[in-house]
């Protein structure tokens, strides 16, 4: 059996701990508070979805750079071959 001791001091802990919870009140300004800053950083992200690249963009863009680099391995090859050719003219 328990003497009313041991459930006095039992109680004296539980009180305790009471006191660090969160009552509903302070649920309620937490949710507040994250339901304001959550439709901050989506009117943020909103403002910004025009500045995002799309997959016609990124398309697009690799298409550029496949003919940009193969014009500058075309040019380069002309460039070599014509330096070859002047050194085999100027020593030959």
């Amino acid at each position: 059996m328990t003497t009313l001791q041991e459930v006095d001091t039992r109680l004296i802990v539980v009180e305790t701990k009471l006191e660090s919870l969160a009552t509903k009140t302070d649920l309620s300004e937490m949710n507040e508070r994250f339901s304001a800053r959550i439709s901050a950083l989506e009117a943020r992200m909103e403002a910004r979805m025009d500045s995002f690249a799309t997959k016609a963009d990124l398309a697009e863009l690799e298409t550029r750079l496949v003919k940009w680099l193969v014009g500058v391995l075309i040019g380069s090859t002309v460039a070599a071959s014509s330096i070859a050719v002047l050194v085999q003219t100027l020593i030959g």
